[in-house]
C-alpha cells in the first residue's frame, strides 16, 4: 500500500483547483489480528515504512534529472544522509584523489561531462563488531 503512493512531482507547479490534501499526512489503517501476533505485525509494519521511505529516496534519486543531480550534489545528499546515521560512514573520492589513486576507469568517464566526477563509498556497519560463530562442519561415511 506504501510503495504505490510514490509519485515524483518537484517540478510539477500546483494549480489553484488542486485539492488541498496533504500528501504526506499519516496513513491509518485497522488490521485485526490474535493477540499473540500483534508484536510481530508492528514490528513488520514499521521495517515495512522504513524499506518504502528507502525506495523512495532511491526512486528519487533515480528520476532528478542529471543537471540536478550531479556528482557532487548525490556526494552531499549521501554525507548528509548519513550524518544522523549509527555506523554508516560515507567517503567521498574526489577528481583530484581519483587522479592519485589510478583510477582512470572514473576519471576517464567523467571528461565527458561538463562536472568532475566523484566516487562515494558507503561503509555500513564497519564499527560494529559481532564475534563470528564457528561453521558447522559435516562429514558422511
Amino acid at each position: 500500500m506504501i510503495l504505490r503512493d510514490y509519485k515524483y512531482d518537484h517540478y510539477k507547479s500546483k494549480n489553484d483547483d488542486d485539492e488541498d490534501v496533504d500528501d504526506d499526512s499519516p496513513v491509518h489503517v485497522t488490521i485485526q489480528c490474535a493477540d499473540e501476533h500483534i508484536v510481530s505485525l508492528s514490528a513488520s509494519a514499521t521495517r515495512s515504512a522504513e524499506i518504502a521511505s528507502g525506495v523512495f529516496r532511491a526512486r528519487d534519486l533515480a528520476n532528478a534529472p542529471p543537471n540536478d543531480l550531479y556528482p557532487m550534489a548525490y556526494a552531499e545528499l549521501a554525507v548528509e544522509w548519513a550524518s544522523d546515521k549509527d555506523n554508516v560512514e560515507v567517503t567521498v573520492i574526489e577528481y583530484d584523489e581519483a587522479i592519485k589513486l589510478g583510477m582512470g576507469g572514473l576519471v576517464g568517464v567523467g571528461m565527458g561531462s561538463a562536472r568532475k566526477p566523484c566516487m562515494v563509498i558507503f561503509e555500513m556497519n564497519g564499527k560494529t563488531r559481532v564475534p563470528l560463530m564457528s561453521p558447522i562442519l559435516s562429514t558422511e561415511i
